[in-house]
């Protein structure tokens, strides 16, 4: 059995983290001491490292409580779900990337900061479109 700062050290998350999984269902303690400490099991560890790896993969909170609420029916869709949506999240940031390298290289550093026409040429150089109304269009 593990007492809460045990597995604060072997988990490396912060007893407000445990108490809060806790409060939400995905970390359970099985007893308490005489003094009254909680005190977790090796299943229960074992559970907070899975915890642990969904949310290094970037999958939401949300979606770990249901994964490890329902023996892992669901795991699968939720894993390619969450492949998707970090597929569109790295698309996002790639193209970020590169109108932010542009802007960079298009424009010496003496004529910082840019203009608005500036921008739209080097935007057009890169064939993305600035058109902000079009974009909230295509998020809608």
């Amino acid at each position: 059995m593990y007492t809460i700062r045990e597995l604060c050290k072997r988990s490396g998350l912060s007893r407000t983290a445990l108490l809060y999984y806790e409060s939400i269902g995905l970390l359970e303690a099985e007893a308490r001491s005489e003094s009254n400490y909680r005190l977790y099991s090796d299943d229960s560890a074992e559970r907070l490292e899975k915890k642990c790896t969904y949310r290094d993969a970037g999958v939401p909170l949300a979606e770990i409580v249901l994964i490890l609420s329902h023996e892992n029916s669901e795991e699968r869709d939720i894993l390619e779900r969450t492949l998707q949506m970090l597929n569109v999240k790295a698309k996002e940031i790639k193209e970020s990337q590169e109108k932010i390298a542009a802007l960079l290289h298009h424009a010496p550093s003496a004529e910082f900061p840019l203009s608005e026409i500036d921008i739209k040429a080097i935007m057009a150089d890169l064939r993305v479109s600035t058109d902000f109304a079009g974009k909230k269009k295509q998020r809608q």
